[in-house]
């Protein structure tokens, strides 16, 4: 699914986990929603802000980065919260959403 069909879902997002994919630097990966719609002025297609430690830099500690409303994502947690990671999440890239 994409960012935006996840927000539409109506669910309690913020300090879940979703798969995402990697694109240009970024290296996808499990990130953690931090924010929804951080900057609707300035950047209304960035649907929510995550934290990835595999992004983490000197100028960017914590791995943040904003995601847009197409890029593909899949909860790894459920709505209540717990957990959904398995050892076997593996993300599929190019037509296909992450997939576990």
């Amino acid at each position: 699914m994409t960012a935006f069909e996840l927000v539409a879902r109506g669910e309690i997002l913020v300090g879940l986990h979703i798969m995402t994919a990697a694109i240009g630097s970024y290296p996808g990966g499990p990130a953690k929603i931090t924010e929804l719609y951080p900057d609707l002025q300035a950047a209304p297609e960035i649907i929510f802000q995550v934290e990835n430690p595999d992004f983490a830099s000197a100028e960017n500690p914590k791995g943040s980065i904003g995601v847009f409303e197409d890029e593909p994502v899949k909860l790894l947690d459920d709505p209540a919260g717990r957990d959904c990671r398995g050892p076997d999440l593996v993300v599929v890239l190019g037509d296909a959403e992450p997939s576990a």
